[in-house]
């Protein structure tokens, strides 16, 4: 439960952010308090009173992809049991619900027919499992997946690159657009140079 918990509100994540300190918590939970508790556009990490940036929009923090990953796994979990879940899509509710893993999206069963439609032009390779047939290898595949962007109208991509001046994740359309003449590094080199000073 510790890792769909956020620690402000104590209650199930609601869009998941991370902050410099990797400390996460609900979007509007960090919001309030920032608010609450800036002096001179800095304010304390609520974990680990780290000092930290206002940001500009809290909605552009990298997105808690470990705390989405477990929430999807709950999602499955009561789903199995019997529960309704929200389509990714028209967010009907659905006991029938399917998931595509590289759409990272349940949908409904008239979404998915949408989507098994549109295989060959849009979603050729995609895998889409229904809940209730999920296997061990599908939640191992559900926490393993990449990590996609939060930057609008470039949540399908993966991130892969770091922009080193903006400290954040970002995907191949960020670097032509948001972050051109930026420093950029790959995902994988970044996290080497780093792993010792996580250690």
């Amino acid at each position: 439960l510790k890792y769909i918990t956020c620690p402000i509100c104590q209650d199930t994540f609601t869009e998941p952010k991370t902050m410099e300190c990797l400390h996460t918590f609900c979007c509007e939970c960090l919001k309030e308090h920032a608010l609450k508790t800036q002096q001179e556009g800095i304010f304390p990490c609520p974990e680990c009173h780290a000092n930290v940036g206002v940001p500009d929009c809290f909605d552009q923090l990298q997105t808690g992809f470990i705390q989405n990953s477990w929430l999807d796994v709950l999602t499955v979990r009561k789903g199995r049991d019997g529960s309704e879940i929200s389509c990714g899509s028209c967010t009907k509710q659905s006991t029938e619900t399917s998931f595509c893993f590289e759409c990272g999206r349940f949908m409904c069963p008239g979404c998915c027919d949408a989507h098994e439609i549109l295989r060959k032009m849009a979603f050729e390779g995609h895998r889409v499992t229904a809940i209730k047939q999920f296997k061990v290898e599908d939640y191992d595949a559900l926490l393993k997946r990449p990590s996609f962007c939060s930057q609008k109208y470039h949540e399908k991509e993966a991130t892969k690159f770091v922009c080193v001046d903006c400290k954040i994740c970002i995907c191949q359309i960020c670097i032509i657009t948001e972050h051109k003449n930026h420093s950029i590094e790959s995902l994988d080199k970044a996290a080497n140079a780093q792993r010792p000073e996580v250690k």
